[in-house]
């Protein structure tokens, strides 16, 4: 259940800010239906479905910051909602590393 997003933009139509998101919840029939209504919409497409289509665990979005702000507010106790950003490496700071000297 794996839907792409538009190619883009025609000529002089203004290009949609779309960014990834995760959705994760208890419910994974709730999940199901959420993935299959957001694969059929204009500026979304689910990316990823880790789990089965019929019983997903999280779904990795791209979509409108509007639609992932309506997500919440439709589904706030079943459904969150989070911004996908890359992991980023800790960097140790030497300075604090036991045995060094401050």
């Amino acid at each position: 259940m794996v839907s792409s997003a538009s190619s883009g933009p025609g000529p002089g139509e203004p290009r949609t800010r779309t960014a990834p998101y995760l959705v994760g919840g208890a419910d994974p029939v709730l999940l199901a239906e959420v993935a299959h209504r957001l694969a059929d919409e204009e500026h979304t497409a689910v990316r990823t479905l880790i789990g089965t289509p019929q019983r997903p665990a999280m779904l990795a979005v791209t979509m409108t910051a509007e639609r992932a702000e309506q997500l919440r507010r439709e589904y706030p106790d079943r459904l969150v909602v989070e911004s996908d950003q890359p992991l980023q490496p800790y960097e140790t700071d030497s300075r604090h590393e036991p045995g060094s000297r401050r």
